[in-house]
């Protein structure tokens, strides 16, 4: 009978377990892309992929993936992917004084999301609250300013913002790189409060008064504002003016949509800008890098995009480009990282809109 995994210290999303001489290992993640892989020692598996994965002790070994990514096991018992999805590693401690090794590649049509956590993902953690103060801006039944300073546009009044979103002080605003994140707001101290938390998307900037203030402010939609009311009584809420709300960090859930990337009217053959939505999961993004996929681009490198303000992106080549260009998104809250494969295509215009079929 072999011996049971005992630990396993993760950061790529594998589990793995080793049963009656047979190691077993799943790549997971929150779409539930579940991936077993089977093998005795010294024999080879293959998964749902069609990825050879040789697992062997006492030395190192190679797994090829089927998309050319490869694995390798170094001694000591740790599996390190290569092309693919980075740098991902895991250990496993066994409870015998023999190794068993572990390689591993996980590899999606048009993702690859590898993490490397700043913060356990939102999905997978508790809601905590903390206090705040809220007003409102804009129309009573509108969404704030015409798009705010994030650069969603007319999108924050349409599904699936749908108007309930928030402007927000400095303190959580993080010049911009928090456009996108998702809270859960409520009121409950006055009379007109539901006590029902409301979600909201940070798709603006507040710069003055209380949100410079407060040590967290969130000036909200009129609509999100009067969603936080019990039912008919929104116009009496938005009369008190200020209000203590309580609030939480949440994952973003845009019912399945998947990721647009809307592209800048500014945008050539040199430059290209573009903004990010629908992001799900943590909503916020660290960096954005681009990859020429063409044949005629100089290298299939990938090239860090720079933050021009809110939620725009831009890349000035100085040169031509040359799509298709596929995006990577990296987020800011818990560092995992998605590619959108050659989701602008050859001959790309600027204000048009692009779909993945993709999401975190």
């Amino acid at each position: 009978m072999g011996n049971k995994v005992k630990t396993l210290m993760v950061k790529s999303g594998v589990i793995a377990g080793e049963t009656n001489g047979k190691v077993k290992a799943s790549c997971l993640d929150k779409r539930d892309h579940d991936k077993p892989m089977v093998s005795k020692l010294g024999s080879s598996a293959l998964n749902d992929s069609n990825d050879v994965f040789k697992i062997e002790k006492g030395r190192a070994v190679k797994a090829i993936g089927s998309r050319g990514a490869s694995a390798k096991i170094l001694d000591g018992g740790i599996a390190e992917s290569g092309e693919g999805c980075g740098s991902q590693e895991a250990m496993a401690n066994y409870g015998s004084s023999l190794l068993y090794f572990l390689a591993f590649f996980c590899y999606f049509l048009e993702l690859c999301s590898c993490f490397y956590p700043k913060h356990p993902n939102l999905s997978a953690i508790g809601t905590h609250w903390s206090t705040a103060g809220a007003t409102w801006y804009g129309n009573p039944d509108g969404a704030g300013s015409d798009g705010g300073s994030c650069g969603y546009g007319n999108v924050v009044s349409q599904q699936p913002f749908s108007s309930l979103v928030t402007a927000i002080g400095p303190s959580l605003y993080k010049s911009g790189k928090e456009c996108g994140a998702c809270y859960q707001v409520k009121c409950t101290k006055h009379p007109s409060c539901s006590g029902k938390a409301v979600r909201v998307v940070i798709t603006d900037f507040c710069p003055g008064g209380a949100c410079v203030t407060d040590s967290a402010h969130f000036d909200l939609s009129g609509t999100a504002f009067g969603a936080m009311a019990l039912p008919g009584q929104g116009k009496k809420l938005q009369d008190a003016g200020v209000l203590e709300v309580r609030y939480a960090r949440v994952a973003c859930d845009y019912s399945g949509k998947t990721l647009a990337f809307h592209v800048d009217q500014g945008s050539n053959s040199n430059y290209f800008a573009m903004v990010v939505e629908f992001e799900e999961g943590d909503g916020d993004l660290a960096g954005v890098d681009l990859k020429e996929e063409s044949a005629a681009a100089r290298s299939g490198n990938w090239r860090a995009m720079t933050q021009s303000w809110g939620a725009v992106w831009k890349l000035d080549a100085g040169s031509e480009l040359h799509p298709p260009f596929s995006i990577r998104l990296t987020s800011q809250y818990s560092g995992q990282t998605l590619v959108a494969k050659n989701v602008i295509p050859q001959g790309w215009k600027p204000g048009a809109s692009y779909r993945s079929l993709v999401n975190y």
